[in-house]
């Protein structure tokens, strides 16, 4: 078991950096934080959150997320619908997610350990509203602004272990993200 644990600790180890936006009680949205934890209470829950960085400054952050989730006996794991609005700059970059988890749960060893591995998959759109922004890189004199706007997809997986060894209780959660950028 010991050995297991450290390879676990090896693999993911390592870290990424995005620039996906941060709420400050991200434990209170916990299925953008990583869809493995679609059902893990077991009920339903609805999870809300918003944030307004920087609101006495011109170009603020506004970002908006809403998701429910729940656990189902029928596909044995739980589902999960996830919405996220992000404004950028006065709306200048505005951002807005919509995608669907589905998290199995397994139990091994005697239901000491739990294995949720998890799929997300969902619509991204982002649009730039170009009539706030100028720069003379971004204009062609005969062609106009070359940077169009784009509505890439994106798949997302997760796996939690939860660990129980005697009175302890280990949980480890991590997130691969993987965004094709298709026109």
């Amino acid at each position: 078991m010991r050995t297991l644990l450290i390879l676990f600790s090896v693999i993911f180890c390592f870290s990424a950096n995005a620039q996906d936006p941060t709420f400050t009680q991200y434990f209170s949205n916990p299925i953008y934080l990583n869809p493995a934890f679609a059902g893990y209470e077991g009920c339903s829950r609805i999870s809300t959150a918003y944030r307004n960085q920087w609101p006495k400054l011109s170009g603020n952050y506004q970002t908006g997320s809403f998701s429910y989730d729940q656990y189902l006996k029928q596909v044995a794991g739980g589902v999960a619908i996830r919405y996220l609005a992000d404004f950028a700059g006065d709306g200048t970059i505005q951002t807005h997610t919509l995608s669907l988890s589905y998290s199995p749960s397994f139990r091994l060893f005697n239901k000491k350990l739990l294995i949720s591995p998890a799929v997300e998959a969902g619509w991204l759109g982002k649009t730039i509203d170009w009539s706030k922004l100028t720069f003379g890189d971004q204009i062609d004199p005969r062609y106009g602004y070359i940077y169009p706007n784009a509505n890439p997809s994106e798949i997302k997986n997760g796996l939690m272990f939860l660990i129980l060894l005697r009175d302890y209780l280990f949980l480890m959660a991590t997130l691969f993200m993987v965004q094709p950028f298709i026109i």
